[in-house]
């Protein structure tokens, strides 16, 4: 949650609550609302041992994160570990298998932005190239290109990190990809997209596909407006069998705001969105094969419609076994619900 705390001033706070939504412990104030404005975009991350890491940004676009036991009880330094040394723009959180997390985001550098990465222990070190804070304009792990603040990333097994991310290239927006192992090396770094693409320039969002690739889904608004794909990569950036072009998931749609959620199946994957081609705006879900570039039997371009209102990058979409669950967020009377 992130919410206003006593002065005006915005704080992250956290909650465990179990499956009959009874409190076991919580809220506690994550963030130091006395110290910084605005505290938003948090993030929660499984530990592994009954946990959580919260993440977040502050009010200066700082990174901090701070991990919390199975009985509510901090971990980490008071007010959290800080994980950049300044601004960041956009970005994301990820289980890593140090019980710790990853950390993805821009910064900006000249007259445009680049990311960083870091891998956090679960005691709060940071496993990267560092000289003081986690990352920060002269550590950690950079890579160069534009950033458009929307990435996707996922664990690439064996403490390594497997991400892409949208960034501007010759005047358009382009999809690029990069690994980094697990002592902080960059392993590969590449180009996914043509130059005359203008992909990733939205929203970009990955899934593991299980054998050490990703499923990836962006957005391109090469016919105008932007319409979502998707792509299965393997382990070094290839293109894999049976994805030598990416699939359409939806028609071209007249907005900029996706948001999506992703979630794997036995034989597939589901993508929960918005689209603002209806009023109100509409959420809903498609479902891709696992195997080859085709939508999963039994389903269509733009899939079907789940309800009104918009995903947000913190709405949830959990597979169960049998079922797809998930939630979204609408406004009712001007508020959000």
């Amino acid at each position: 949650d992130s919410t206003t705390a006593a002065g005006g001033y915005r704080s992250v706070f956290a909650k465990r609550v179990d499956a009959r939504n009874t409190v076991i412990w919580g809220p506690a104030a994550v963030s130091p609302g006395y110290f910084s404005r605005g505290d938003s975009q948090s993030y929660a991350v499984s530990d592994g041992t009954g946990g959580v890491i919260a993440a977040w940004f502050g009010a200066d676009g700082v990174a901090y994160a701070q991990r919390y036991n199975a009985a509510g009880a901090a971990q980490w330094t008071a007010g959290g570990v800080q994980i950049s040394t300044g601004a960041t723009e956009g970005g994301e959180f990820l289980k890593n298998a140090a019980g710790g997390l990853f950390a993805l985001f821009g910064y900006t550098s000249g007259s445009g932005m680049v990311v960083a990465v870091q891998s956090v222990n679960n005691a709060g070190q940071c496993l990267w190239p560092i000289a003081g804070n986690c990352v920060s304009v002269a550590t950690g792990t950079v890579l160069g290109g534009d950033f458009s603040g929307d990435s996707g990333a996922v664990d690439g097994g064996s403490g390594s990190l497997l991400f892409a991310w949208g960034g501007t290239n010759a005047g358009k927006m382009d999809l690029y990809a990069a690994k980094v192992a697990a002592g902080g090396t960059v392993l590969w770094n590449k180009t996914l997209s043509a130059t005359s693409g203008d992909e990733g320039s939205i929203v970009v969002k990955g899934i593991s596909d299980g054998s050490g690739g990703v499923y990836l889904v962006w957005s391109s608004s090469t016919t105008g407006a932007p319409a979502l794909y998707t792509r299965r990569f393997d382990s070094s950036g290839n293109a894999y069998t049976g994805w030598v072009s990416a699939l359409q998931l939806t028609s071209a749609y007249a907005t900029n705001d996706y948001s999506v959620s992703l979630a794997k199946d036995e034989d597939g994957f589901a993508v929960l969105y918005t689209t603002a081609s209806y009023s109100p705006d509409e959420v809903r879900i498609v479902r891709s094969s696992a195997a080859i570039n085709a939508l999963a039997p039994g389903w269509s371009l733009n899939g079907i419609i789940a309800g009104n209102g918009e995903v947000k990058e913190d709405s949830a979409l959990v597979y169960d076994g049998s079922a797809y669950h998930f939630a979204w967020s609408d406004q009712v009377d001007g508020d959000n619900g």
